[in-house]
């Protein structure tokens, strides 16, 4: 595969893991596939993604099993399992395919999420959501 199949097939594979899934917050959100050209040899820093994603605002980090805990951790009902199971599904690409995993969040209470990680292409792409917190 060429450099631009290889990042095609990773977002085409983060696309189907994150489809119909929501990030539940205060409010419901879906997650969005995105790429990250590479243009830097390392980790966009977090103006350059925060100016990536068109917003302004602080910018903190997260680690990966923080940000999907919540996500992971609700079982109550065979739906939230099955919910659950899918986003472990989630991380375990993300963690398993991507390198150097980051999990930025842009904003204090409309929150812009971003998880990135390196492809092997170079490119950094993951999921984006929104996360409503007051």
């Amino acid at each position: 595969m060429s450099h631009n199949e290889n990042t095609d097939a990773a977002l085409k594979e983060l696309r189907r893991l994150s489809e119909g899934l929501l990030y539940v917050s205060e409010t419901d959100a879906p997650l969005e596939a995105v790429h990250f050209p590479a243009s830097f040899g390392a980790a966009p820093t977090a103006r350059e993604v925060a100016a990536w994603a068109g917003k302004e605002g602080t910018v903190e980090n997260m680690e990966l099993g923080t940000f999907f805990r919540p996500m992971i951790t609700n079982t109550e009902t065979t739906e939230d399992r099955e919910t659950a199971a899918r986003f472990q599904s989630l991380q375990a690409y993300l963690e398993q395919h991507l390198d150097e995993v980051k999990v930025y969040r842009i904003g204090r209470r409309r929150i812009t999420a971003l998880v990135l990680g390196r492809a092997d292409t170079g490119d950094w792409i993951g999921v984006k959501t929104e996360v409503v917190e007051t």
